[in-house]
């Protein structure tokens, strides 16, 4: 951090509470005493494959990692489709659906499907936005229950199909590989439900569907926050611009200091608005506290805070050297990613190369023009437009 970010306070960092513990021990058990009845039976499992022979899943390793495979995949799109339905009972609208590498989108009222590059192969995201604030803690209690709810029922029911099929000797030997599969289904869906359920956070710092159920359920300063980001996000992709955005939504938004995903949003969003309102010193603070807030694993975020605050100090604070610094901490993955562009048209402004600036500043709006605009994304081709006719 710069010097200008010393009146900053550093969040809290919360203490693990017996829920999270009892939870973790429960999951630890779990696990263990899968592992134990594994070993206990690891003779008469041997005796099982040797008997059912091709027909085994476990007799060939490459059959066993696709049906594994398969089943993480199936797990997760069960569950992410859990979400999905529990949003359209609660009103809300969809917006994201990522299974793995496969994302869908709805974009001008259209679905788009495509691939989405990440490491967490069998992870999934499902967002959901309100068109009002309507009893929204509620919706959004169903829209979170939806996902767990479809894991547990997806275990109860191959658990069930397994123990009915598994006391047929005949179908067990002949259609071994299908009764394995039941198994590790339920297997697998019991723990992504479990997971799932984590009254806390995850290592990359989202809120588990358990910490939020929780906090909805105890209408705790942590679920305010997240029902007025849900708000404002809906405003934001119907295409409102932040300076149209409810004040009070924004200050609700704001509500309390913490290491989550959940408190740096609130503090971009704020900083937008701010921006938009042209409340230029409110607009650095909630950009350098957004800053400062880390939660783990979310580089993606982290990234277009550093850019955005290359734009602001070169545009606003208008000091090229320090913009310079903020902009060269990251090198953008490609060469049309619109904020990255931004920055990058301020900071040559700054410095004094006009055409090298108003060269970018036309490519940026040009990637702008190509996508649906949000209405953060209007806010931030109005700013474009102001660096252009500065050039």
């Amino acid at each position: 951090m710069n010097a200008d970010s010393k009146f900053l306070r550093q969040p809290s960092l919360p203490k693990p509470s017996w829920l999270v513990k009892l939870w973790a021990g429960l999951l630890n058990v779990g696990i263990y005493a899968i592992l134990f009845g594994v070993l206990a039976r690891r003779q008469q499992i041997a005796f099982h494959v040797l008997r059912t022979g091709g027909v085994s899943l476990f007799g060939n390793f490459w059959r066993l990692a696709a049906a594994v495979t398969l089943i993480l995949f199936l797990t997760t799109a069960v569950h992410e489709l859990g979400h999905l339905v529990a949003g359209k009972l609660a009103g809300l609208r969809f917006h994201l659906l990522i299974i793995g590498p496969l994302r869908v989108t709805r974009e001008n009222g259209k679905l788009r499907f495509g691939l989405h590059k990440t490491a967490a192969v069998f992870n999934g995201i499902t967002g959901c936005t309100p068109d009002d604030a309507h009893n929204l803690s509620r919706r959004l209690l169903v829209f979170t229950i939806g996902g767990p709810l479809a894991s547990l029922l997806q275990a109860a029911g191959t658990a069930l199909i397994f123990f009915r099929w598994s006391s047929d000797v005949h179908f067990t030997n002949t259609m071994a590989w299908a009764v394995e599969n039941m198994a590790m289904t339920a297997v697998f869906a019991a723990f992504f439900f479990l997971s799932s359920m984590k009254p806390s956070r995850y290592q990359s710092g989202l809120p588990a569907d358990g910490g939020r159920i929780i906090s909805l359920l105890h209408n705790d300063p942590a679920a305010d926050r997240w029902c007025a980001l849900a708000a404002l996000n809906g405003a934001d992709l119907r295409g409102r611009r932040p300076r149209d955005w409810d004040d009070a939504l924004v200050r609700q938004a704001l509500s309390g200091y913490d290491h989550t995903h959940d408190a740096r949003n609130a503090r971009f969003a704020a900083y937008q608005w701010a921006l938009d309102n042209g409340r230029i010193a409110e607009a650095n603070r909630w950009l350098e506290e957004a800053i400062t807030i880390r939660p783990n694993l979310l580089a993606g975020t982290q990234v277009r805070l550093i850019w955005e605050k290359a734009y602001f100090t070169a545009r606003y604070l208008n000091d090229p050297a320090q913009a310079r610094q903020w902009l060269n901490q990251v090198r953008p993955k490609s060469t049309d990613q619109p904020q990255h562009l931004r920055a990058a048209a301020a900071v040559l402004l700054a410095e004094g190369s006009r055409e090298a600036a108003l060269s970018i500043a036309k490519t940026a709006m040009d990637a702008r023009l190509c996508q649906s605009p949000t209405g953060v994304q209007k806010a931030e081709m109005d700013w474009l437009q102001e660096t252009i006719k500065q050039g």
